[in-house]
């Protein structure tokens, strides 16, 4: 047995010692899936069907109703629905009951399931139109709008059948009946340049007026919302907000505030229910089957470390998972990442390493380990990102690492050449294909060893699928380049630029953007 095999045995024999017996009452866990949804509770099957059947309709509800949008983007969301012990490991503060984060490989929804709970479904709701909106507009969003939106859907739900749309938020139903408007002229003023908005210090109005804003936009004066559109559109295109609201609206922004207050006064704002024109998912198309013990607490213990969470839970649920199963890949791929964000590099290698190839969940997570552990020793060491950066900090922190990174070793090569190996044929697995693929997008860039053209014969599937993702469409524009298609190229940067989740990212393809237009423009 090697050095690496003798530690983690002792260690999880360790844990077997010091570990009471396991309680009657253990947590029963189950997995539910429908369609880009896989949910992981600790509830019963009834709660786990009727949880994820829920998110379906919310989806296919926004993809009827949602203003300024195309399309619902396709996107893999793993949900986790937890009792309050363990969702205080997730939660990013005490004051909220669930979140939804948008990462790269996947989306992920983490909330608390039980009554002290209640608010939770809202907040995720109000988060993931942020992302819907994001997807979904072909310009940006003044704050009022994208937060007055995701209020507004935030309470959307279904009842026999029909969908309840425009209701009061739970959280909103107080302060709405005591807030005193700002002038609309504010409200408008407000932008994401704003400090206020930079700063998350906006008016304690701002959010329930933003509801009522938009209430009375989407609901309460549709031909007012209509003319919304062109109201956001030059404003866009920096038209001054008192121009934008006389030439949309044909009236003054203080005519149209007197409009908006006498909504309010009238009271009579209210939802309606409405029937979409395609049956909504059925609660027997979800998918239901138990989950061992060991299997949750490794994707929980995965989670958290992709989302930024305490390394030590992790380690705990790792490290339990691989006492209930010490057989089970995923427990060991699952230690393995723990060990790297440790910065316990040769553990994580080895345990990494021994992953078989039969698992898509473990073999994608020990390749990505693989590929992360060669991909930081090649970057200059910085100061690394907190535990709450949030997606745009890590990603302007791996933008600003790229500078010197040295070329790999033949020991690194060998690494990434054995995680390709693990990844290539998972590129087109239904719940992992797009965490492979974009490990494989990376290898490749560390390695340049591929043929441009086969490159972007391999990714060209997953950008079809995923054509909102912009690290996706961002590889497929650089292999284009290299292949002198700067046309092809230049159309998938701008697209990957209109999804990049980064304004350093985003600025950066913009830049290299104008650089292939100059080029193309020299060259004829």
């Amino acid at each position: 047995m090697r050095t690496m095999e003798r530690g983690v045995a002792a260690l999880v024999a360790a844990l077997v010692a010091i570990s009471p017996a396991p309680r009657a009452n253990a947590a029963q866990w189950h997995e539910a899936r429908i369609a880009d949804f896989v949910l992981v509770t600790d509830g019963k099957e009834e709660y786990a069907r009727r949880t994820l059947r829920e998110f379906a309709v919310f989806k296919q509800a926004l993809g009827a109703l949602a203003p300024l949008t195309r399309t619902v983007p396709r996107m893999p969301t793993q949900v986790f629905a937890l009792d309050s012990g363990t969702w205080r490991s997730f939660a990013p503060s005490r004051q909220i009951a669930g979140f939804f984060s948008p990462r790269a490989e996947a989306n992920y929804i983490v909330f608390d399931r039980t009554p002290t709970g209640l608010s939770s479904r809202e907040v995720v709701y109000h988060e993931y139109m942020h992302y819907v909106l994001h997807n979904g507009s072909d310009m940006p969003l003044p704050p009022w709008w994208s937060e007055g939106v995701a209020e507004v859907f935030s309470s959307l739900s279904e009842h026999d059948g029909k969908i309840d749309f425009g209701l009061i938020p739970r959280a909103r139903k107080d302060e709405f009946g005591y807030f005193e408007l700002m002038p609309t002229s504010v409200l408008f003023g407000f932008d994401r340049d704003s400090p206020e908005f930079r700063q998350h210090s906006l008016p304690p109005m701002f959010y329930p007026q933003a509801w009522l804003t938009a209430h009375f936009f989407l609901i309460g004066r549709p031909e007012r919302g209509r003319q919304a559109q062109h109201y956001l559109r030059a404003i866009a295109e920096d038209t001054p907000v008192p121009q934008a609201v006389q030439a949309a609206f044909g009236m003054s922004i203080d005519e149209l505030d007197e409009e908006i207050r006498a909504y309010r006064r009238e009271g009579r704002i209210r939802g309606y229910r409405l029937t979409l024109g395609t049956p909504l998912p059925d609660a027997k198309a979800v998918l239901i089957k138990p989950l061992p013990e060991p299997v949750a607490l490794a994707r929980l213990a995965l989670a958290g470390l992709a989302l930024g969470r305490d390394t030590g839970e992790a380690e705990q649920r790792a490290l339990r998972a691989l006492q209930l199963d010490p057989a089970l890949p995923l427990a060991s791929a699952a230690l393995a990442d723990v060990r790297f964000h440790q910065e316990r590099d040769s553990e994580a290698l080895d345990l990494a390493r021994k992953v078989p190839a039969g698992d898509p969940e473990a073999a994608v997570a020990a390749g990505r380990v693989q590929w992360q552990l060669v991909d930081r020793a090649l970057r200059p060491r910085q100061r690394r990102a907190g535990s709450e950066a949030t997606t745009e900090e890590l990603i302007d922190a791996a933008l600003s690492q790229d500078q010197g990174r040295r070329e790999p070793s033949a020991g690194e090569i060998a690494t990434l050449q054995e995680a390709r190996r693990l990844l290539l044929p998972l590129a087109d697995n239904p719940d992992r294909g797009l965490e492979a693929n974009l490990v494989i997008v990376d290898i490749d860039e560390l390695l340049r060893d591929r043929a441009p053209e086969v490159r972007l014969a391999a990714i060209q599937p997953a950008v079809g699928r995923y054509p909102t993702h912009a690290e996706l469409a961002l590889a497929e524009a650089r292999a284009c380049a290299e292949l002198g298609r700067r046309a092809a190229a230049i159309a998938s940067a701008s697209r990957a630029a209109r999804y990049a989740r980064s304004p350093a990212l985003r600025r950066w393809i913009e830049g290299w953007i104008a650089d292939l237009e100059a080029a193309t423009g020299a060259s004829r």
